[in-house]
């Protein structure tokens, strides 16, 4: 799951998140379906990682709570951390 959360943009996984929680989207998960709420050019790994929750249980609010936090993570890993100036700074 997590290279298929790392090929998707935080955006994308916002937008299922939010289809998810209002009832537009709901297993069985179709290429359709998904392709109302995400770009083709994430249709197929955003499909995958929808089937993939669902086949590991994952239902309702779990699923938008799961793509919420994984949007978040991904939202963090493209943050660069500020420069620090402390490092070279004599003590």
């Amino acid at each position: 799951m997590s290279a298929l959360v790392a090929r998707l943009s935080p955006a994308t996984l916002e937008a299922l998140a939010s289809a998810t929680e209002r009832g537009a989207l709901t297993p069985p998960f179709s290429k359709a379906g998904v392709g109302r709420v995400v770009s083709l050019t994430e249709l197929t790994d955003a499909l995958a990682l929808m089937e993939e929750l669902r086949a590991a249980g994952v239902t309702d609010q779990g699923l938008t709570a799961s793509l919420r936090l994984a949007a978040a993570a991904r939202r963090a890993s493209e943050t660069k951390a500020p420069p620090s100036l402390e490092k070279g700074h004599p003590q």
